[in-house]
C-alpha cells in the first residue's frame, strides 16, 4: 500500500506577518470505571457480581496458565493472545465474549472460500446501497476441537449460518452455540460435535451489509462524468483489517487460501476480481431493482493469498481501459488500466511504466509474475495512494491517471512511483507476506525502496537514487527522533488501532531507509541474491524479519566468500547487524573529532526533544540505545572512501597515516544517523560545499544535520545558515538542498509569530540566497530543461511565492489575470497551483468564488480540481476560512480527502491553525465518524497541533488528547505534543541568540 503525500506550499510571509481579514471506531468493549450507566440498581448488583466473577476467571486463567483442554469433545480449546485484565469483550448483548483472544487460534484454518456478491448501488432504484451477500468457507481442523472462531464485520446481518462435514458425510454436523463478538469483531461457534483433526467442514454464511462510503471492506464510491451524471461504483480496500467487513472471513495475513467469486449485476455495471473472468451467465437472483437483465460473473479460482489482498470491483460502463498483452521473461501478462472515459487519454503512462517495470521485476526477483492478468483501476476516493491486491491493484485517481496539461512533473513522477511500488508488492508481500503485522515493514520497505530501483530502470535520466534522501530519509529521521516513535518491529502489537497505526513512516520510510543503508554496505549485487534468495525460499508462504536478513548473510557469505572491503567485520551476520536498528526506537548521532592523525567516532542516541518525559509506553532494548553502525570517512588526504564500524561501542578511535584537514563521514547519506563535528571541521565543510565539493544529496544531508542540531542547541545557528547561503553560488542541477533547507527553516514558525523584525531579516536572507539560482532557471526555456531541473524550477518558484519575492510574484498575478480573461490559455503544469495560489492571495471574494463554483459545478479534471482545492485554501480572508472550515465535514460539499488536503494547509499557516483545530476539537465524534478508520488521515489530523509552541497550547492539547479517542493517530498525538515541548525549548534556549544573529547578519 503506497502513502500519499501532497506537494506543499507553505506561505512562510503568511505566518510571519500577513493578517488574516474580517465512539472508538465500531469497538464495543467494557470499561468497569463506566460499563454500568444507565442500568437500574438490581440489575446493577446483579451484573456486578458477575462480572467480578468472571474478571476473576479471566485472571486465574491468564496467570496460572491452565487453559482448557485441547481436543477432547467435551473441552473447549478457544486460544489465541489475551485481551488486557481492564478489558473484557462483549457480543452483541453485552455478554462477554467466550473467547478473549484478539488473535484467531490455529486449530482451524481456511483452505478455500466462494464469494458471492449482489450488490444493489443507488443508481439501481435502492434506497441505500447495499450488498447481499454469501461466503462459502472450506476449513480443515488442525486438532480435534469443538470450537471454530473467524472474524464477522460488526456491521454484517447474518441471516444464514450452517456447518457441514465434507469429510464424514455419514456424520451429521450443527452449531450448539453462536455468539458474536463486536469487541474483537469475531464470530464464535461452539459445534454439537467434535471436528477431528485433519476433517474438512464446510461452513456456509449469508449476510447483509450496507455498503458506505467510509473507504474500507467493500464500500461505495461517485463520481460525475462529463455530462455531469452522477455514477456510482464499489470497490475494496481490505487492508489490513477490513476484509472481515466486506465477508466473514479468517482475517489474518497468515491464513492464507484461495479464493473464487462470483458477482450478481444488472447490465448497468461490470465487474473485476484478482482473477479473470472466466464466464458470464443469465441469472434470476437480482430482484426488482436490476436494469436490463440480470447476470452471474464467474471468476477463477484465485492463488493462495492472505485475505486483505481480496479485491474486487462492480464499475459503470462508463469505466473503460487501455489493454495491452505486456511480455515478460516467463512470458506475458494481460494488463489493463481502468478509468471513466473522461480520463481515456489519461492511462497511457501508467502502461507505459508497467510495460518496463513489471518484465524488469521479474528478472530482479528471478521469480515470474504468477498470474494471467494485472488490471489496475483508478477510484474518485481512497484513504492511501494505492493498494497492491494481487492482479487488481486498486489506486486514488491522483496517482493512476497522467493528464499532460494538468499533471506537474513530480506529481508525474509519483504516478510512476506509486505503481512501480504497488508491482513491486506483487512480489514483496504478496508472494511472499509478513506472518503477522508486527512485521509490516518487510511489505512496505521494500516495496518502497524498490519503487526507486523501478521508477530508475523506467528513465534512468530522472535519477531516481539521488531523490531517495529527500523522499524517505529525511522523512525517517524526523519522524524516529521523536521519544514516542516506535521500534520498526512491532513485537506484541494486536489491537486494530495498533495495526493501523503502523502504516507511517516508520513501516515505510524508516524501513527503506534501512535498506539503503544495507545495499550501501553490501552492494546492488548481494541485495538482488538475498532477495531472491528470500523469495523463493519462502515463496508462497509467510517470512518474518529475521528469514530475510539470513537469506542475505547467506548471499552476502556465497559472494564475497571472506573478502572485500567488510570482510572480518560485522557485515558477515547482518541478522546481528539489522537486530540493532529494527527492535530498537529511534537512531544515533554520530561525532567525530580529530586529533591529529586520529578520528575519535562517538554515538549516542538522537531525540529532538531529550528532556521528554515518556507519555506513553516504554520500548525496552537489550542494546541499550547502542547500534552496530557503518560508518563511511573521506579526509582531504584519503583518495577513496573508508569504511569502519561501531560495533555497539560507546566510542571508537582510528589511527589514520595523515594529519587531515577535515572529515566527512556518512558519505552520500546512506546510513540512517545524523552526524556531527567539531566547530572548526563544519567551518571546512562550508568552505567546501562554497566549491561545489559535495553533490546534492551531501548537501542535503549537511544542511539537514546542522539545521537539526543547531534547533536543539547542539550546534552554533551560524552554521545551517552559512551552509544555506553556499546555494547562492548555485553548483548543482538538483533542488533538493533548497527543499531540505525551506523545511528546516519553516519549523522555525514559532519565531515567526514571536518576533515581526526578525522574520523579515530572515526573509531579506532567503531573497539574497535565491536570486541567482532564481534568475538562472528562469532563463532556461521550460523545453530544454531536464527532469531534475524542471523539478529545481517548481522547488525555487515554490520558494519565491512562500516568500513573495516580487520577480516571481507579479509574473503569476499577471498571468492570473490574462488566464482569468481568457481560460482557454494553456498554463504551464508546473505553474497552475502558484497561478491559482496567487489569483487568490491578491485577488477578492468574487476571485474565490470563481474557483469554488467551478471546483463544485464544472466538470474538471482530478488534477485540475487538485490545484483549485489547494488554492481554495489560501484565502486571506476570515470569513472565507470560517466558511470553509465550517463545510470540512460535509461530505455533500467536499471529498473527505479534499476536506483533509484544506485542513493540512490551514494548520500549516499560524493565523488559521487555531481555527481549524478548534473546529475540529468541538466536533470530534463527528471527526472520528468520517475519519477514526483511517490511519493515514487520523495520523495528519492528531500532527496538526505540532507547531503550536506556548504552555497554555501544550496543556490543553495534552488534556483534549488523554480525554478522547484517538484511534490509529494516537502515536502521532503524543509526537505532536514532543513537538510543542521542543519547540517551547526553542524559544527558551534560543530565540535571544537568534534574533542576535540574524540582526548581525542581515544588515540593512
Amino acid at each position: 500500500m503506497s502513502q500519499f503525500e501532497e506537494v506543499q506550499t507553505v506561505p512562510l510571509k503568511d505566518s510571519i506577518g500577513n493578517n488574516l481579514t474580517g465512539g472508538n471506531n465500531g469497538q464495543a468493549r467494557y470499561n468497569r470505571r463506566r460499563g454500568l450507566a444507565g442500568l437500574t440498581m438490581p440489575r446493577v448488583l446483579i451484573g456486578l457480581v458477575v462480572l467480578i466473577l468472571l474478571i476473576i476467571i479471566v485472571i486465574l486463567a491468564v496467570l496460572l496458565t491452565t487453559g482448557r483442554c485441547r481436543g477432547g469433545s467435551d473441552e473447549s480449546d478457544v486460544s489465541g493472545q489475551s485481551g488486557s485484565a481492564a478489558t473484557v469483550y462483549l457480543d452483541t448483548s453485552n455478554a462477554p465474549c467466550r473467547n478473549q483472544g484478539v488473535r484467531l487460534p490455529r486449530t482451524v484454518l481456511p483452505s478455500r472460500y466462494l464469494l458471492e456478491m449482489r450488490p444493489v448501488l443507488p443508481s439501481q432504484n435502492g434506497s441505500a446501497s447495499v450488498n447481499y451477500g454469501k461466503v462459502e468457507m472450506t476449513v480443515v481442523c488442525q486438532q480435534a476441537t469443538r470450537d471454530v472462531i473467524f472474524h464477522v464485520g460488526n456491521e454484517q446481518n447474518i441471516t444464514k449460518l450452517t456447518v457441514v462435514s465434507q469429510s464424514r458425510a455419514d456424520v451429521a454436523q450443527s452449531v450448539e452455540l453462536k455468539q458474536h463478538c463486536i469487541g474483537l469483531s469475531q464470530m464464535y461457534l461452539r459445534l454439537a460435535r467434535t471436528c477431528e483433526q485433519s476433517e474438512t467442514m464446510l461452513i456456509t454464511i449469508e449476510y447483509v451489509r450496507v455498503i458506505d462510503n467510509k473507504l474500507d471492506g467493500f464500500y461505495l464510491g461517485t463520481y460525475r462524468d462529463k455530462k455531469k451524471v452522477t455514477r456510482n461504483l464499489a470497490s475494496t480496500h481490505m487492508e489490513p483489517i477490513s476484509a472481515r467487513k466486506a465477508f466473514p472471513c479468517f482475517d489474518e495475513p497468515d491464513m492464507k487460501a484461495k479464493f473464487e467469486l462470483h458477482m450478481i449485476r444488472d447490465s448497468q455495471y461490470q465487474t473485476l476480481f484478482n482473477m479473470p473472468l472466466n464466464h458470464t451467465r443469465p441469472d434470476t437472483a437480482c430482484g426488482p431493482e436490476a436494469v436490463g437483465g440480470c447476470y452471474r460473473d464467474v471468476f477463477d479460482e484465485s492463488v493462495v493469498m492472505s485475505t486483505y489482498l481480496v479485491a474486487f470491483a462492480i464499475l459503470p460502463l462508463d469505466y473503460g481501459s487501455l489493454t495491452r498483452e505486456v511480455p515478460t521473461k516467463y512470458g506475458s501478462v494481460k494488463v489493463g488500466i481502468w478509468a471513466p472515459s473522461y480520463a481515456k487519454d489519461h492511462l497511457q503512462f501508467a502502461m507505459n511504466v508497467t510495460e518496463k517495470v513489471l518484465p524488469y521485476f521479474e528478472e530482479f526477483f528471478n521469480l515470474p509474475y504468477p498470474l494471467p492478468k494485472l488490471d489496475m483501476i483508478g477510484v474518485p476516493d481512497f484513504s492511501a495512494g494505492a493498494m497492491e491486491n494481487w492482479g487488481l491493484i486498486i489506486y486514488r485517481f491522483l496517482t493512476l491517471l497522467y493528464d499532460p496539461v494538468y499533471t506537474q512533473t513530480l506529481e508525474k513522477q509519483n504516478v510512476a512511483e506509486v505503481i512501480t511500488h504497488e508491482i513491486a508488492h506483487q512480489w514483496f508481500g504478496n508472494i511472499v507476506t509478513m506472518t503477522w503485522w508486527d512485521d509490516l515493514w518487510l511489505n512496505e520497505a521494500f516495496a518502497t525502496f524498490t519503487q526507486f530501483i523501478g521508477v530508475d530502470v523506467y528513465n534512468p535520466t530522472w535519477n531516481m537514487m539521488d531523490r531517495c534522501y529527500v523522499e524517505f530519509v529525511m522523512n525517517a529521521l524526523q519522524t524516529d527522533s521523536m521519544l514516542h516513535s516506535h521500534p520498526i518491529i512491532m513485537a506484541g502489537v494486536s489491537d486494530p488501532s495498533e495495526i493501523e497505526s503502523l502504516f507511517d513512516d516508520i513501516s515505510y520510510f524508516k524501513g527503506s531507509s534501512l535498506i539503503r543503508m544495507l545495499e550501501g554496505v553490501i552492494g546492488r549485487r548481494v541485495l538482488k541474491e538475498g532477495l531472491m534468495i528470500y523469495l523463493n525460499r519462502f515463496a508462497w508462504r509467510n517470512a518474518a524479519s529475521r528469514d530475510l536478513f539470513e537469506a542475505f548473510s547467506e548471499a552476502y557469505r556465497k559472494i564475497n566468500q571472506n573478502s572485500g572491503a567488510h570482510s572480518n567485520s560485522p557485515a558477515e551476520n547482518l541478522t546481528r547487524v539489522m537486530d540493532t536498528w529494527t527492535t530498537q526506537v529511534n537512531y544515533p548521532l554520530v561525532t567525530v573529532r580529530i586529533s591529529g592523525n586520529w578520528l575519535h567516532f562517538r554515538q549516542e542516541r538522537f531525540l529532538l526533544y531529550p528532556n521528554g518525559t515518556q507519555i506513553w509506553e516504554s520500548h525496552q532494548t537489550k542494546y541499550n540505545y547502542k547500534w552496530i553502525i557503518p560508518v563511511m570517512y573521506l579526509t582531504d588526504k584519503t583518495p577513496e572512501p573508508i569504511w569502519t564500524w561501531l560495533d555497539l561501542e560507546e566510542s571508537k578511535t582510528v589511527e589514520l597515516d595523515h594529519t587531515p584537514t577535515f572529515v566527512k563521514i556518512n558519505l552520500n547519506q546512506t546510513g540512517l544517523y545524523r552526524c556531527n563535528y567539531e566547530f572548526s571541521n563544519w567551518q571546512q565543510l562550508v568552505k567546501l560545499s562554497r566549491q561545489g565539493y559535495f553533490g546534492s544529496t551531501d548537501m542535503a544531508g549537511l544542511l539537514n544535520d546542522a539545521f537539526t542540531l543547531a534547533y536543539i542547541g547542539r550546534l552554533n545557528i551560524s552554521v545551517p545558515f552559512d551552509l544555506f547561503e553556499t546555494l547562492e553560488e548555485d553548483r548543482l542541477d538538483s533542488g533538493t538542498p533548497w527543499t531540505i533547507s525551506m523545511r528546516k527553516i519553516s519549523e522555525l514558525q514559532p519565531l515567526m509569530a514571536q518576533d515581526q523584525q526578525s522574520a523579515e531579516k530572515l526573509v531579506k536572507l532567503i531573497f539574497k540566497v535565491l536570486r541567482k539560482p532564481l534568475k538562472a532557471i528562469l532563463s532556461k526555456p521550460q523545453h530544454l530543461l531536464t527532469h531534475t531541473e524542471k523539478i529545481k524550477r517548481q522547488t525555487l518558484n515554490q520558494i519565491a511565492v512562500m516568500v513573495d519575492e516580487p520577480v516571481v510574484a507579479n509574473m503569476y498575478r499577471e498571468k492570473y489575470q490574462q488566464w482569468r480573461a481568457n481560460q482557454s490559455i494553456i498554463l504551464s503544469p508546473d505553474e497552475i497551483d502558484f497561478v491559482y495560489q496567487l489569483g487568490i492571495t491578491g485577488g477578492n471574494t468574487s476571485d474565490w468564488e470563481f474557483f469554488w463554483n467551478k471546483y463544485n459545478n464544472d466538470f474538471v479534471s482530478t488534477y485540475e480540481k487538485k490545484h483549485m482545492i489547494s488554492a481554495l485554501a489560501m484565502s486571506p480572508n476570515l470569513d472565507i476560512i470560517n466558511r470553509l472550515i465550517q463545510i470540512l465535514f460535509d461530505q455533500g460539499q467536499i471529498r473527505q480527502t479534499d476536506a483533509i488536503t484544506i485542513a493540512v494547509k490551514f494548520a500549516r499557516r499560524s493565523g488559521a491553525l487555531d481555527l481549524v483545530w478548534t473546529h475540529f476539537t468541538r466536533n470530534w465524534d463527528q471527526l472520528l465518524k468520517i475519519y477514526g478508520h483511517m490511519p493515514f488521515l487520523m495520523s495528519d489530523i492528531t500532527k496538526f497541533p505540532a507547531d503550536y509552541y506556548t504552555e497554555f497550547d501544550y496543556e490543553r492539547i495534552r488534556e483534549f488528547f488523554e480525554t478522547h479517542s484517538l484511534t490509529s493517530g494516537r502515536r502521532n498525538a503524543y509526537q505532536s505534543l514532543e513537538s510543542i515541548r521542543a519547540n517551547i525549548a526553542w524559544i527558551k534556549h534560543n530565540m535571544e541568540s537568534f534574533k542576535t544573529f540574524i540582526k548581525n547578519k542581515v544588515i540593512e
